[in-house]
């Protein structure tokens, strides 16, 4: 508790830590963990100039965790009434891992860090945060075995959030490996993602980042489909989503590009 503390109060008073070596080898490994989440989040009002060094920091006090996780487990360093630990000790993997690449682009390191926290814990978040490495390497080999994978061992049959955005995923990266779709059956599988899930009742940021990442593949595959047509044909493909599908944004922005092309304000205004 002391060092995210302290990095707020140095954050507030405008200086420097005096000592940025992060190390509580007696704390208890979920503590720690905890104050990751939180100084995560006071990240979140962070100003841009300082935002990468607190990330820094916040992934100090989670690789400190992860170590102490380590001990916990192999030397029997704490006592504790703390269950389940192996799942905690997970998420501060997958957490580690997402600042790890999203911030310093130590992609491997985020990778070890997961396949051993999926050793664990298996949950979703963790597949997901190695499919979006896969996908910056342009892996998608790699996206395609992970995806499936899960799904196979885990799918019950009950659609989620993440299933979706996993199956989704599995088709974009087949997609870049060359696999024909054409647009029809690829508006027939977004629809499907449609009505699976209702946009407008999602009041969960992270469940919206999902919902959106798993519509974003296929709306990028079909807009790099349509790349060819004229903006007439554009149009009237997009008129045909946002018709069924108003409370869709997707096929409104696209609409709104199109009809300021063609120089058709009403619709663009409309749209």
């Amino acid at each position: 508790r002391a060092w995210r503390r302290y990095l707020e109060c140095c954050y507030h008073l405008g200086k420097d830590p005096i000592d940025n070596e992060f190390k509580s080898p007696n704390e208890h490994p979920s503590d720690l963990y905890n104050q990751g989440v939180l100084l995560g989040v006071f990240c979140d009002g962070v100003t841009d100039e300082k935002r990468l060094e607190y990330k820094k920091y916040t992934a100090d006090i989670y690789t400190n965790s992860w170590e102490n996780f380590k001990r916990y487990f192999e030397n029997d360093a704490f006592e504790t009434s703390y269950l389940p630990m192996e799942h905690t000790r997970a998420m501060c993997g997958n957490n580690l891992a997402n600042i790890l690449y999203e911030y310093f682009q130590e992609y491997d390191r985020a990778l070890e860090i997961l396949d051993e926290s999926l050793t664990y814990s298996v949950f979703p978040e963790l597949i997901s945060t190695k499919i979006k490495i896969y996908e910056i390497q342009e892996n998608y080999e790699a996206i395609i075995t992970t995806a499936t994978r899960y799904l196979e061992d885990y799918y019950d049959g009950n659609p989620s959030f993440y299933n979706l955005s996993f199956e989704s995923a599995i088709i974009h990266a087949n997609y870049q490996l060359g696999e024909h779709y054409d647009l029809e059956e690829l508006k027939t599988k977004l629809f499907e993602f449609y009505d699976t899930i209702d946009y407008s009742a999602l009041d969960n940021y992270q469940d919206i980042i999902v919902f959106d990442n798993t519509n974003n593949y296929i709306e990028t595959m079909m807009y790099q489909l349509l790349e060819d047509e004229t903006e007439e044909e554009k149009a009237a493909f997009y008129e045909d989503i946002a018709t069924q599908y108003p409370k869709q944004p997707n096929a409104h922005y696209q609409l709104m590009q199109i009809y300021n092309t063609l120089e058709d304000y009403p619709n663009c205004e409309k749209a």
